[in-house]
């Protein structure tokens, strides 16, 4: 499970990779590409599964929204919940520990995370 889990989240962040072109000097282009990052951070005492990426928070939501996930905003407004087929991303500007944006993962009809995602925080 732990291996498929891994694999959605990097198809999904495989969506993230873009090419820009620029154009050069001569009339010719030159190409530059972005990849996305996403890196194990876990610190040994950590109680989830740590991962940092250098996908925004605005990137990794569009992203979600245009595979289909759901949106839906928490009772107190802080926290946006995608969900599909019971698995579910929340996602906040200002984690506890980090205060940066995150991006919980639960697996299917779980109460429990999985995944923290630190959005913005690789280079």
């Amino acid at each position: 499970m732990k291996k498929y889990i891994a694999l959605v989240l990097f198809i999904f962040l495989a969506f993230t990779i873009t090419t820009v072109a620029s154009a050069s000097g001569a009339g010719g282009s030159s190409w530059k590409n972005n990849v996305s990052k996403y890196e194990n951070i876990k610190n040994s005492d950590s109680r989830y599964n740590n991962r940092g990426t250098n996908v925004t928070k605005n990137e990794f939501e569009r992203n979600l929204s245009t595979s289909g996930w759901n949106k839906s905003t928490s009772k107190d407004g802080k926290v946006n919940i995608y969900d599909r087929n019971g698995a579910k991303y929340a996602i906040r500007d200002n984690a506890k520990s980090t205060s940066g944006p995150t991006a919980d993962y639960y697996k299917a009809n779980s109460k429990k995370i999985d995944t923290k995602i630190r959005l913005g925080t690789t280079k």
